[in-house]
């Protein structure tokens, strides 16, 4: 029997593809329609469509400019944290030599130790600077002149920086909303393509090749969280100037992978916690025919879930295969 609902259904609607592939996917597919416009009959189809696109591209983009600006402003919280957290150690000494380990001024200052403060999380973080802070203004007579203006400023610096930060955080969840409606906005556009260009050629299937490139939008039969088996191989091609998910699951932070670069252009490999993430500067950057091995652990956050691989060269397909190194 056939079933007649497949036809009715949004195929485009899924997480399985990811927005960078979706991205590529309407490109190419828009520049295949302008190519293959026969009488001009899918002008109204190429403005809908680069309507939709151009949507989904806008909002794309504005939601990793807030996910760059948000990155930067956690790099500065971090910096500042650790400025702090190393002040405290070394005033530590101060603090001691004018009342003594055992004063109740020093457990005012250090009332769980230096560990306190070394062992601190964003939670707990601007509490301890703001008791810090408070206890040496209460003390400000006795202890150095400049003691309370150099807290006083990279407190201030912290503060600037997670507030920046939180800001940024709210700007990233508001663009990632936007960019999931435009997404919804594309991809029916492209699910009624399937169906106009269809009804034109009924019969002809080979046409399906003519306007969609399917291999942006493909995925591998494995199943999520499946790890490699020993001597299996996964091989794909990236495109030019993109980036494509190798494994979703299936790894820790201890698994050894060997990578191979079987195409032509220069390919980075990495970790990521979602596919659509920054490619951050921990990569492993492999020459076309070379290969190397490397912990999944060397290659982003042990959290991270995704296996990732970007190509460098913006004209030219890329190609990989990638297995895990069993110590057998």
């Amino acid at each position: 029997m056939i079933n007649l609902e497949v036809f009715f259904r949004n195929h485009f609607n899924t997480d399985k593809i990811s927005d960078d592939k979706m991205d590529l996917f309407a490109q190419d597919h828009i520049a295949r329609l302008k190519t293959n416009n026969p009488e001009n009959i899918y002008d109204p189809v190429i403005t809908d469509t680069e309507t939709a696109y151009n949507g989904y591209f806008s909002s794309k983009t504005k939601e990793s400019v807030s996910a760059a600006q948000k990155e930067a402003a956690t790099v500065n919280v971090e910096k500042y944290a650790k400025e702090f957290i190393d002040l405290v150690s070394m005033k530590e000494g101060i603090i001691r030599g004018t009342w003594g380990k055992e004063s109740s001024q020093y457990q005012e200052f250090y009332p769980h130790g230096i560990t306190e403060y070394t062992k601190a999380t964003r939670a707990t973080m601007n509490e301890l600077m703001e008791r810090y802070l408070q206890t040496a203004t209460k003390y400000a007579a006795e202890l150095p002149a400049n003691f309370i203006d150099i807290f006083t400023a990279l407190i201030n610096n912290y503060t600037t920086s997670r507030n920046l930060q939180l800001g940024k955080m709210g700007d990233v969840s508001g663009d990632k909303l936007e960019t999931a409606q435009n997404r919804d906005i594309l991809e029916t556009q492209l699910m009624s393509n399937v169906l106009v260009i269809a009804n034109n050629n009924i019969g002809n299937t080979d046409v399906m090749k003519v306007y969609f490139t399917q291999h942006y939008i493909e995925r591998s039969g494995r199943s999520q969280g499946d790890p490699l088996a020993p001597d299996e191989y996964l091989t794909g091609k990236v495109a030019a100037g993109g980036k494509s998910e190798i494994l979703h699951g299936g790894f820790t932070g201890d698994s050894e992978f060997i990578f191979k670069n079987t195409g032509t252009t220069t390919l980075q490999f990495y970790t990521a916690n979602l596919p659509d993430d920054p490619v951050p500067g921990t990569v492993l950057e492999i020459a076309a025919g070379q290969e190397a091995t490397a912990l999944a652990s060397a290659l982003g956050s042990e959290e991270n879930m995704f296996l990732m691989v970007y190509n460098l060269d913006i004209e030219n397909e890329g190609e990989y295969a990638v297995g895990e190194v069993t110590g057998e």
